[in-house]
């Protein structure tokens, strides 16, 4: 999630995060311009306010999560829109998605163009982890419990089980279950 320079909340799924550091913790989302070369609304909201929330879904938010994906325009509220709950960031002025089960608060740090200018790789610092108790549990976090992750269309699916790693194409299922043979 963001927030636009008139208070607006944005909400689209990430096509790709990942975790980089961890003495300040720190993670990288991938955003891609438009194609006519403009910043999507979540790319411009990181670069006024310098801050975002990522927040990770579950399986009974996929289908809301694909919706947020769809283009909007920068003054419509894609949480209003599609009645998702919020909960006010604790670090940041930007809020979190009530029902997912990780939430994590940043501040912008470095921002790197890859490529030939089409992505921009946007690193920020968590500020602020929330994790609910779906998924810690014992100290540990995710022990049998399914969170999801966007690898495009369809969702990759992160879970317990070796049979239920991936929902996406055979080629992204067959390269990880290749590799996790290799164990």
């Amino acid at each position: 999630t963001t927030v636009g320079r008139t208070g607006v909340v944005n909400a689209a799924p990430f096509s790709s995060y990942n975790y980089i550091g961890s003495q300040p913790p720190t993670l990288a989302i991938n955003i891609v311009q438009r194609g006519d070369g403009g910043l999507k609304d979540t790319a411009r909201n990181i670069l006024d306010t310098r801050e975002f929330t990522v927040n990770v879904v579950n399986e009974a938010q996929l289908e809301v999560m694909h919706k947020t994906g769809e283009d909007f325009p920068p003054e419509m509220s894609e949480p209003e829109t599609f009645g998702i709950a919020l909960l006010p960031g604790v670090a940041v002025a930007v809020p979190r998605i009530a029902e997912s089960p990780v939430q994590m608060e940043c501040h912008l740090t470095h921002m790197l163009t890859i490529g030939n200018g089409h992505n921009v790789l946007y690193l920020g610092v968590v500020v602020a982890f929330h994790l609910s108790n779906t998924v810690y549990a014992n100290g540990k976090i995710g022990q049998g419990r399914a969170l999801l992750t966007r690898l495009g269309v369809p969702s990759g699916r992160v879970g317990p089980s070796r049979e239920a790693l991936f929902r996406t194409n055979d080629q992204y299922r067959d390269a990880v279950l290749q590799q996790e043979a290799g164990d």
